[in-house]
Formats: structure tokens, C-alpha cells, sequence
């Protein structure tokens, strides 16, 4: 709930903020709870889960990606809203720091700290210059470092190398033989 009471005092604060909440889960009676009983309904929706092919029109009218996921491996939807262009909040984990430099491409924050999520989200509304850049940073990474087509045979090599060090050696030294 560290994200539902981040955006309750950041809608305390500006009243022109609406918040989507995209996908689903378990906890959706939780949510829906806390948006009635903090008088929020009206200021935060609740999409569900959102096809795939409508996605990125999500994403084009917002202007934060926000997550407050204690702990993300290579987050499928942070790389979503990287590749269309939004500036991403993200907490400072493993997973989150591969993809955010901090006040690079995005901002990151401790995990579980609603005050410094508050504080970043509203910095990062004020400032519509550094938005814009972070969203073109967030296209140049994912079109560098997250096209599939570009880096899945890095990824099957990687793999050869630690399944089968012998093999990718027989490999090497067969391809360094026929280039004689």
C-alpha cells in the first residue's frame, strides 16, 4: 500500500495529479478499500488488466511511470514505459538499477519510503524539461539495451558459456581455425 498512501499525499498536495492504476491482482478488494476510505475514488482509477495492443496508449497520456515493487528483476512494464518515452520512478533495487540512473533516465528512492517517494514524485512534476529528456533517454536505452531481436543470441552465448564451457571452446576454436 507504500504506493496507494504515496499518491494519496501527493493528491493532497495537487490537485490537478490523476493517478492509473494499470493490471490487476489479489489485493484489488485492498486497493479499491483504501481509494473509497481515503476519498480518493474519482482521483485514482483502477484499469484492470490492460491488453497488450492498447498499452502504449496508456503510457503516451501519462506522465510518470511510477513503481513501488520492493524488489523487480527486469520489470517487463518499466521497459514498456522506457520504450514509450515516459521518465520512470522506481525503487533502488538490483533489477531497478540495471535500467535507472538516478536523475539520469529516471529517479529511484529506498524501498518502502513513502516520504521520499512523495517528495520525488512531486519534484519530478515540476519539472517538465527533465521529464522530456528522461523520456528520450528511456527510448535510446530500450532501443540500445532491450530490443530482443538485437540481444537474444548475446543472451543463448551467455548461456553456451556457462552450460557448456567446453563446447563454446571447441566452438571457438573450430571458428578460429576456418577463418585461416
Amino acid at each position: 500500500m507504500i504506493f496507494l498512501d504515496a499518491m494519496r499525499r501527493v493528491l493532497a498536495n495537487r490537485s490537478d495529479v490523476r493517478v492509473l492504476m494499470l493490471g490487476d491482482g489479489s489485493l484489488r478488494r485492498q486497493v479499491e478499500a483504501f481509494i473509497e476510505s481515503s476519498g480518493l475514488k474519482g482521483k485514482i482509477h483502477l484499469t484492470g488488466q490492460v491488453q497488450e495492443d492498447v498499452l502504449a496508449d496508456y503510457f503516451a497520456e501519462a506522465d510518470l511511470y511510477v513503481s513501488a515493487a520492493y524488489c523487480d528483476g527486469s520489470s517487463i512494464s518499466l521497459l514498456q514505459a522506457m520504450g514509450c518515452g515516459l521518465p520512470v520512478i522506481v525503487t533502488d533495487g538490483y533489477g531497478d538499477r540495471e535500467w535507472v540512473a538516478h536523475r539520469g533516465n529516471g529517479w529511484l528512492y529506498p524501498a518502502g519510503n513513502v516520504d521520499v517517494l512523495v517528495a520525488t514524485v512531486l519534484d519530478a512534476l515540476d519539472d517538465d524539461d527533465l521529464r522530456a529528456a528522461m523520456g528520450k533517454a528511456n527510448v535510446a536505452t530500450v532501443r540500445s539495451r532491450a530490443d530482443w531481436e538485437l540481444n537474444f543470441g548475446k543472451l543463448l552465448a551467455a548461456y553456451d558459456k556457462l552450460l557448456f564451457p567446453a563446447a563454446v571452446k571447441e566452438v571457438k576454436t573450430y571458428a578460429q581455425l576456418s577463418n585461416r
